[in-house]
């Protein structure tokens, strides 16, 4: 499964995508922003062109979880891909993204789009955290547990 990850902005548009599998995200590319659009038809390309099936956007929060002034901004762009597009929206904290790309931002990309990429990486890894503590729990046994007290664990 194919993500795409959204840091959204006034002046500008990060796009991240994420492996087939969903594991690891790339910077894609950056949207310039324009004057009353938020270029929904650009991302829709993208999202043809890469296959994409859900979107994650960063939601910014403080660092006590309020939401700040520009959250009311991604919603009303949140609620306008989801209408035009069809496709799953989930929102990721993006707090400190920006900051954290500016220092990390590989060569040639820009650092809205290594941005989207923190936001959509830090989507990946709990989902598979999530995954992978499922997997866990699914092997461990309803059967009596031995005289050490341990769970049995089942052969894969």
């Amino acid at each position: 499964m194919r993500y795409l990850g959204i840091d959204y902005g006034t002046k500008r548009i990060g796009i991240a995508i994420s492996d087939e599998r969903g594991i690891v995200a790339f910077p894609h590319s950056v949207i310039a922003a324009r004057r009353n659009t938020d270029r929904i038809d650009e991302i829709f390309t993208i999202i043809r062109h890469e296959k994409i099936e859900a979107i994650i956007i960063g939601f910014p929060v403080d660092f006590a979880g309020k939401e700040r002034e520009t959250a009311a901004r991604v919603r009303v762009f949140a609620e306008r891909i989801k209408k035009a597009l069809s496709v799953p929206v989930f929102f990721e904290n993006e707090l400190l993204t920006t900051r954290l790309a500016s220092k990390s931002a590989s060569r040639g990309k820009s650092v809205d789009a290594s941005a989207a990429a923190l936001i959509l990486q830090s989507y990946l890894d709990k989902k598979l955290s999530e995954k992978s503590a499922s997997s866990q729990n699914s092997l461990i046994s309803s059967e009596p547990r031995t005289d050490k007290g341990e769970a049995e664990i089942r052969e894969l």
